[in-house]
């Protein structure tokens, strides 16, 4: 599954950093207070491996807005989100506290197969 994860996450794909928790369901509109969005470019994990896949490389992008990253989604090319979850447990970001204009990094982000 993570393979067909990672096919439709390829080109064009891109991830939002919010402000509040997010809900249960992907399906549902946006969390409130979008501080980042990120494009993840042509390739932006690894191949899967022993159950997990991993970012390719540092996702960087400048703040839009102000707050505490709290929730996370990624969105394939079609702006449909594919993935949620919450900024404490499954990313690694340089700073949670975000201000606009300020340069957010994501170091380490893993996605678990038994996750999914």
């Amino acid at each position: 599954r993570l393979k067909a994860i990672a096919a439709t996450l390829g080109k064009n794909s891109s991830m939002k950093l919010f402000s509040t928790i997010d809900s249960a369901s992907p399906q549902t509109v946006d969390p409130a207070g979008t501080l980042a969005t990120f494009d993840l470019g042509e390739d932006p994990f690894r191949e899967p491996s022993d159950g997990k896949m991993g970012i390719s490389g540092p996702w960087k992008t400048t703040a839009s807005g102000d707050g505490e990253a709290l929730s996370w989604r990624i969105y394939d090319s079609e702006g449909i989100c594919a993935l949620q979850g919450n900024c404490s447990a499954e990313i690694h970001l340089d700073n949670t506290s975000i201000k606009t204009g300020q340069i957010v990094e994501i170091n380490n982000f893993t996605i678990y197969e038994g996750n999914l």
